[in-house]
């Protein structure tokens, strides 16, 4: 093998070396858990998961009964059942307004018998790859 040929691999062992022990301690030192994503000044942990909770209306078997002008509130909590900062969206902005605090109005109503279906998503503010989806 030529004198050149060896410099060259030696240089990429080397290479490939060093980037790897640059990268170890970034690794090594992470302090577990999570996502990696540091919460915001002020705004605590980021939650491992979010569940949503209704609040104003009555439910039967995990939907809530609504008609044209009923509110009621979204809630997300955190897995230790904090109130956690989130994002709200909805399916469908037809049948309802969702405001930024999870408050919900029903704008539409459906004809007798109708049924309809909303789903609101919950995205943390902190880490938003943690959501909670429900009807």
């Amino acid at each position: 093998m030529s004198k050149r040929k060896l410099f060259s691999k030696a240089l990429t062992i080397l290479l490939a070396v060093v980037m790897i022990c640059t990268m170890m301690p970034s690794m090594a030192w992470a302090d577990g858990g999570g996502s990696g994503v540091s919460p915001e000044a002020g705004q605590g942990q980021a939650p491992t998961s979010v569940t949503v909770q209704y609040e104003g209306l009555p439910v039967l078997d995990g939907k809530i009964i609504a008609k044209q002008g009923d509110k009621f509130n979204l809630k997300a909590y955190d897995q230790n059942g904090q109130e956690t900062p989130v994002t709200w969206q909805t399916s469908s902005d037809y049948y309802c307004t969702l405001g930024e605090n999870g408050e919900v109005t029903i704008t539409t109503s459906l004809s007798s018998g109708g049924t309809s279906y909303l789903y609101f998503t919950a995205t943390s503010t902190i880490d938003s790859s943690i959501k909670s989806a429900s009807t």
